[in-house]
């Protein structure tokens, strides 16, 4: 019922004079990968299957498959070819052939649709390479000790290329990617996994070319929401973003299209979708051209992460039947040590995130932190609110030096370590981080985060660890518990959470 109801209100709009593109079906032809490489037909076979399963899957295009393999130097031809029947406006020979190269032979029939109608993707493997090496994996045996177990290994490389020709003979543009397979099964499995790898990108790659962006109409503005009249008919799905383009006069004399608004997409049917207006001020009737984002985030922040350790500490450890003492300071963080943190984020549909980011803390002992979890972006107009949880894992370190002796070793945790030995303070902690935050955002690009949450370590350990100098493997060390006097040996880093981050959309 809705969605009739959208459908005659777009016809009404229509017949008042708007006169917005909206977007067809594409109708391609895709050409068999072409290979001077001695490659079996099965490889041929998946490249092909791969990449029209590519196509197909975003639902923009009418596919049709065609068997004949095109070279390099056909493939110029081929294009020389279609321009030249452009001009001619007529077929008169009953096949297309080169004698000279004898690769390809398209009937009459065909070579017509082509030129008439449709874009014509040329593929092609331009590099190849497997090979196929053995490696030694380390398993450990039940009662101590470790066993040796040589694997096969298959490694493929593949860089391919797909020539995209438009309906005028031109060559529109063109894909260029490699991939890379490693597998422990067979040559043929890595080689899939590098094709894999390298046909990924190829359903991004077409968003962005301009002849093959989605445009559409604007059906009606409900608040912050906007109808649009495209949706899973022609892929749109939830997280794709459409500016909104308007025609500029300019002194009376010149026109310009100008990108005056940006609408995210929230919800799809199969012939009509809404999104969230993010900028501008749409209305009915006006052109929305596809602004395609690939949905990663990179951001950078600094602020404060929960940290407290005593001014100093006695350190406790047994060489042998010996017990030692050694005098720690620390630089006496109070609560808070600044940090500097890289985020990495992922958008999956309208508004949920997968968060990830890397951080260290300048403190003493130094923080390094990793954190992971989920999120909701929750949008209004350009501002959002992000709720979120993640997993955190903080690493503390502080190096303590060399240990000497008067003999040639040191006895630590019933092992013997040649001297001078490298000594090291580390702790492992563990934590819940539920984060809030405010976001901005000023163009499809940037956003600014103020965001604060409150970290709850639920398990820390600490390990004094021992080494051997030397950069060998063949150098000793071993890993025991660290005791202190008048301290627990915790670092607090349970506590509120907070800071600014700049975020650039990928």
């Amino acid at each position: 019922m809705r969605s009739s109801w959208l459908w005659l209100v777009g016809v009404v709009m229509f017949s008042l004079g708007f006169s917005a593109e909206v977007s067809q079906r594409k109708e391609i032809a895709v050409m068999p990968v072409y290979s001077s490489y001695n490659l079996p037909s099965s490889a041929y076979m998946y490249f092909d299957d791969q990449m029209i399963a590519t196509i197909a899957s975003m639902r923009r295009f009418q596919v049709i498959g065609y068997q004949y393999r095109l070279d390099g130097t056909t493939a110029q031809r081929f294009i020389e070819r279609i321009r030249e029947l452009k001009k001619q406006a007529a077929l008169q020979n009953p096949q297309y052939r080169d004698e000279d190269l004898g690769v390809a032979v398209i009937p009459a029939a065909e070579m017509e649709r082509l030129v008439n109608s449709v874009f014509v993707f040329i593929p092609s493997i331009n590099g190849y390479d497997s090979r196929s090496y053995d490696i030694e994996i380390k398993e450990a045996k039940q009662g101590g000790g470790y066993q040796i177990r040589i694997v096969k290994e298959h490694r493929a490389t593949v860089n391919i290329s797909i020539k995209i020709i438009d309906t005028a003979g031109n060559l529109l543009s063109t894909y260029d990617n490699s991939g890379e397979g490693v597998s422990r099964l067979s040559p043929n499995d890595a080689y899939q996994k590098a094709v894999n790898s390298a046909v990924g990108g190829l359903g991004y790659y077409l968003r962005n070319v301009e002849e093959f962006k989605i445009k559409t109409a604007i059906l009606r503005v409900e608040g912050d929401y906007a109808y649009l009249e495209l949706g899973k008919n022609l892929g749109i799905s939830p997280g794709y973003e459409f500016a909104i383009e308007e025609e500029i006069q300019i002194m009376d004399r010149f026109k310009e299209k100008r990108r005056t608004g940006l609408i995210r997409v929230s919800y799809v049917s199969d012939e009509y979708s809404y999104g969230h207006i993010i900028f501008g001020n749409p209305k009915p009737g006006q052109q929305l051209i596809e602004a395609p984002k690939a949905g990663g985030r990179f951001g950078l922040s600094f602020g404060v992460l929960p940290m407290e350790v005593p001014s100093t500490a006695t350190l406790t450890y047994s060489s042998g039947s010996v017990s030692l003492n050694t005098n720690l300071s620390f630089g006496s963080v109070n609560g808070f040590a600044l940090a500097f943190f890289m985020h990495l984020d992922l958008e999956m549909g309208y508004s949920w995130l997968w968060e990830s980011a890397f951080g260290i803390g300048f403190s003493d002992p130094l923080l390094i932190s990793m954190q992971i979890g989920p999120a909701y972006e929750w949008y209004m107009r350009n501002t959002s609110v992000v709720f979120g949880v993640k997993f955190a894992a903080n690493i503390g370190a502080k190096e303590l030096g060399k240990l000497t002796s008067t003999l040639d070793y040191l006895t630590i945790g019933g092992k013997d370590l040649a001297t001078p030995v490298s000594v090291s303070l580390n702790w492992f902690d563990f934590a819940l981080l539920p984060q809030l935050s405010w976001n901005i955002q000023f163009n499809q690009t940037v956003k600014l985060r103020l965001f604060g949450g409150f970290q709850w370590s639920f398990y820390q350990m600490a390990s004094l660890y021992f080494r051997e100098s030397g950069d060998d493997e063949s150098a000793e060390s071993v890993s025991v518990t660290p005791t202190f006097q008048n301290w627990n040996g915790k670092l607090g880093t349970t506590g509120i959470t907070g800071g600014v981050e700049i975020i650039f959309r990928l």
